[in-house]
């Protein structure tokens, strides 16, 4: 995954190498007619956006505000956080009894480059914290029994992020969503690790599971709607 996400940074380099030796030729995006959003972004030079809802960078659902700082119609600069918290059976797709609790935030720096008069292509490094905590009663599932366990974490790493999506500018007002998008982490740890109750099998792949999802392994960012003004 981490050899793919640097070939996709490669290609993304690429294109802005084009772009840059372009830019005092023939433009490569097509001039847009008269009230397209980039020609509306044209002299905007701050973007404030809120993000709702949306998925990633860190897993589940999460809340997000955003500044932007256009260098260019097509270039912007972007510092973003989101926020999101889960609880009962969201994130542990599991068996009867399980109840867990997830609280992730992030903290990231990204560019934004257009490719066209709405679509973009987003790269940038985010410092993501996750605090993780699940507890299973003791159940019964086709014949299996599994003794009760407490189990619970904190998270930390530092991903490197590609995301493609549409932007729309009417006049001051913004919207937009990152359609899709993928989060690898570079360096992550896991810290205060507590497991108390029975140890077995299943709830050893459950543990390394949640690192996984969570912290260590490469998450899905998807449908980050988001909304505000540029000036």
């Amino acid at each position: 995954m981490k050899s793919s996400f640097l070939s996709l940074i490669c290609i993304f380099l690429a294109s802005l190498v084009s772009n840059a030796a372009t830019e005092d030729g023939v433009s490569t995006l097509k001039r847009p007619s008269n009230g397209s959003s980039e020609e509306n972004r044209d002299g905007k030079e701050i973007m404030l956006v809120a993000q709702p809802v949306g998925f990633g960078p860190v897993a589940g659902t999460s809340s997000g505000l955003a500044i932007g700082f256009f260098a260019s119609a097509n270039s912007i600069f972007l510092i973003d956080a989101t926020y999101g918290r889960s609880s009962g059976e969201l994130i542990n797709f599991s068996w009867n009894g399980d109840h867990t609790d997830f609280v992730g935030s992030s903290v990231g720096i990204h560019f934004k480059q257009f490719l066209a008069n709405s679509f973009y292509m987003r790269v940038g490094l985010d410092q993501r914290h996750v605090e993780y905590s699940t507890s299973h009663s003791k159940s019964s599932w086709f014949g299996i029994t599994e003794a009760p366990y407490a189990y619970s974490f904190t998270g930390d790493s530092t991903a490197g992020s590609l995301a493609i999506g549409n932007q729309w500018q009417f006049r001051g007002f913004t919207l937009g969503c990152d359609w899709f998008g993928v989060s690898t982490p570079l360096a992550s740890t896991v810290s205060n690790e507590k497991f108390s109750g029975a140890v077995s099998s299943s709830s050893d792949i459950r543990v390394e599971n949640s690192r996984k999802q969570l912290v260590t392994g490469s998450s899905i960012q998807a449908v980050r709607f988001y909304l505000g003004a540029s000036f």
